[in-house]
């Protein structure tokens, strides 16, 4: 084996480092934006869910006070409906168990590019009228 070889060899990585690597940027990212929502005010109390609680079924990527149910995603290739159904399920689920109605949000981000949020027609005009 040349010098060249070892070094590419090395440099590779493996399905294991790229998925730790995508948990990372995953985790980064839900952190970012429950900084978000407690430096602009939104919700002072927001955080990342897994890491403030464990993962349970139903547990938001982000945990909210203000009624939302943030399923949050940083990815390249994302399927948004998939994602959508995901956050609407897991929503419901919140809901039943607390008791009070949770708006299934789906923020999306990637490298460069701006972040982008997702939720029905019928819940973004139920929002907005609530600050009109």
């Amino acid at each position: 084996m040349t010098e060249k070889d070892t070094i590419k060899k090395s440099s590779t990585k493996t399905s294991s480092d790229r998925g730790r690597s995508a948990r990372r940027r995953g985790a980064d990212f839900e952190r970012k934006i429950a900084a978000s929502l407690r430096e602009s005010g939104i919700d002072e109390n927001a955080r990342r869910g897994q890491q403030y609680c464990g993962k349970v079924e139903g547990n938001a990527d982000v945990t909210t006070n203000c009624g939302l149910h943030i399923e949050a995603k940083y990815v390249a290739r994302l399927n948004l409906r998939d994602a959508y159904e995901q956050s609407c399920h897991d929503a419901k689920q919140e809901s039943e168990f607390t008791g009070s109605r949770k708006i299934p949000v789906v923020v999306h981000g990637m490298a460069r590019k701006e972040t982008l949020v997702t939720l029905s027609w019928e819940d973004f005009m139920e929002i907005y009228k609530s600050y009109t």
